[in-house]
C-alpha cells in the first residue's frame, strides 16, 4: 500500500476559516490554528526554501507557484493570528525563493496561479510592510502588461483569454 503524505494545500483553507471565525467571535481557536502552521512549518525545506508535499494533481507531479503561496498565505494568516514570527519568517523566505524559481510567475498563463501570489503578497504586507517592498517593481510589470492585454467590452473590460485562459478560477479565489 503506498499512501501519500498530506498536501499543504489543505492547511490554508483551514487556518483561513479558524482566523475569520476568530475575528468574527473572539473564539480561542489558537491551537488548531497552530496545529495547522506546525505542520505547513514542517513541510518547508530549509535548503530549497520550498514547502514539500505540494505536488501538482497528482503525487510525483512537480509543485507549482499556487500550491507555494497557498502554503506561504496560511503561514502568513497564522501568524497574523498567533502574533507568531517564525510563521512569517518561513512564509517570507518562501516567497523569495518563488520568485527566484518563476521569474516570471506573473506572466505564467495561469491567472488563479497569479492572483493567489497576489493576494499572499497583499497578505505580507499587512505583516511586513518593508518586506513587501521588494515585490513592488514585478506588481507594476505585471500591472503595465495587464493593462495593454485589456479591450473595452461592455460596460467593463475583456482580457485575452488565449493568454491567460484561466479567469473562470478566479471564482473562487
Amino acid at each position: 500500500t503506498t499512501v501519500t503524505a498530506p498536501h499543504v494545500m489543505n492547511a490554508f483553507p483551514v487556518i483561513d476559516g479558524l482566523k475569520i471565525l476568530t475575528e468574527r467571535f473572539g473564539s480561542d481557536l489558537s491551537d488548531p490554528i497552530r496545529q495547522q502552521a506546525d505542520f505547513l512549518a514542517s513541510s518547508f525545506n530549509e535548503s530549497t526554501q520550498l514547502f514539500e508535499n505540494a505536488w501538482g494533481d497528482l503525487p510525483g507531479k512537480s509543485t507549482g507557484i499556487v500550491h507555494q503561496a497557498a502554503a506561504a498565505g496560511g503561514l502568513l494568516d497564522a501568524a497574523e493570528t498567533l502574533e507568531d514570527e517564525s510563521y512569517l519568517r518561513i512564509a517570507s523566505a518562501n516567497l523569495k525563493s518563488c520568485q527566484e524559481k518563476w521569474p516570471g510567475i506573473f506572466l505564467n498563463s495561469v491567472l488563479n496561479q497569479t492572483l493567489k501570489y497576489i493576494q499572499v503578497l497583499s497578505k505580507l504586507k499587512r505583516l511586513d510592510e518593508s518586506e513587501f517592498e521588494q515585490y513592488l517593481p514585478v506588481l507594476h510589470r505585471y500591472q503595465k502588461v495587464i493593462d495593454e492585454m485589456q479591450e473595452p467590452f461592455g460596460a467593463g473590460v475583456l482580457l485575452d483569454q488565449s493568454i491567460f485562459n484561466s479567469l473562470l478560477m478566479t471564482v473562487y479565489e
